[in-house]
C-alpha cells in the first residue's frame, strides 16, 4: 500500500495531489471504475481503491482525446497512471468513494490529458 494513501485514508482531509492507477472495467454489463494505489493486477483485491461514480467515468470517456479506451476488452483503462488534484473522499467500510476532485490527469511518458471532474 502506498504510504501517502495510508495517511490520507484515515484523515478525511482534502489532498492537494495524489498519484495512482486508473482502472475502468466492464462488470456484468455495467461500467465500473476506480483509482488504485497499485498497478499490480495480482494484488488488486488487496490494494486501496477510490471508487469513481458513473458521472466521473462518463466525463473521462467524453474528455479523453489522447489515450482513448481499449475496444473489445473488459478493460477500458488498465493501470493507467493518473494524478488526482484537490481530492476529497468519503470512507464506507473499507472502500473510499471519490466525492470531489478538480482534475484527473492521465499521463504516459510525455503525453498528458487533463479531465475536469
Amino acid at each position: 500500500m502506498n504510504v501517502e494513501w495510508d495517511l490520507f485514508s484515515w484523515q478525511g482531509n482534502v489532498i492537494s495531489e495524489l498519484s495512482g492507477f486508473l482502472f475502468i472495467i466492464m462488470v456484468d454489463g455495467s461500467v465500473k471504475g476506480f483509482v488504485a494505489d497499485s498497478d499490480n493486477i495480482d494484488s488488486i483485491d488487496k490494494c486501496t481503491k477510490i471508487i469513481l461514480s458513473e458521472s466521473i467515468i462518463k466525463k473521462i470517456f467524453e474528455q479523453d482525446e489522447k489515450f482513448g479506451s481499449l475496444v473489445g476488452s473488459e478493460y477500458f483503462y488498465f493501470a493507467m497512471p493518473v494524478i488526482l488534484k484537490d481530492v476529497v473522499v468519503h470512507q464506507e467500510k473499507k472502500e473510499f468513494i471519490l466525492i470531489k476532485s478538480s482534475v484527473l490527469i492521465l499521463f504516459e511518458d510525455d503525453i498528458r490529458q487533463e479531465i475536469f471532474i
